[in-house]
């Protein structure tokens, strides 16, 4: 699967995640360097968004101090991404669910991509914090991956669930809480 493929893959499933979880590219395995590629792209339109927001709304003086934000900000996307994907990994190995690397990415990208999407929005536009709520939607997407794309039965979805979602919310609010006392 080439990266073109991957990115249409993605947000089909994040468009209609009941319909497309089923889809034939996530039978497939992609290659790992289109992974890869998907990341790079993503971590760098980040960084472009965090220099932006850097050095437009930020009040601090000095260069150095905007690159050190820059820098923190992506490497806790960095740190966090990591810690969600080898956690889920744990998870489905403790719960004996047979997944490859590359399902536990795609479960994980397109959970996070709408997360990411409103915290992108709330840090350069503030005054619309209500359109947090849409944040909410990628947990409804990991839902239905557990559903339909993993099947797993109605108990274990819940249970994995709960567990995933308080890793996301626990894991992203210790490094910000960490990523803070760093920049103070």
């Amino acid at each position: 699967m080439k990266f073109g493929d991957l990115i249409n893959c993605i947000f089909s499933i994040i468009i209609n995640p009941s319909k497309n979880w089923k889809q034939k590219c996530l039978q497939d395995e992609f290659k790992k360097s289109s992974f890869v590629a998907l990341l790079i792209s993503t971590f760098s339109f980040l960084f472009t968004i965090y220099f932006f927001y850097s050095f437009i709304f930020l009040n601090e003086s000095g260069i150095k101090s905007k690159i050190l934000n820059i820098f923190f900000s992506i490497s806790i996307d960095i740190i966090y991404f990591s810690l969600l994907f080898f956690s889920l990994k744990y998870l489905f190995k403790i719960f004996n669910i047979s997944i490859s690397n590359s399902s536990i990415l795609i479960i994980l990208y397109t959970t996070l991509f709408s997360f990411i999407c409103v915290l992108l929005i709330l840090k350069l536009f503030i005054e619309v914090f209500f359109l947090a709520i849409i944040g909410l939607y990628g947990f409804y997407v990991l839902y239905k991956a557990l559903q339909i794309y993993l099947q797993l039965d109605s108990k274990k979805i819940i249970i994995i669930y709960i567990i995933i979602i308080s890793l996301m919310i626990g894991y992203y609010i210790i490094l910000q809480l960490i990523k803070h006392n760093i920049l103070l």
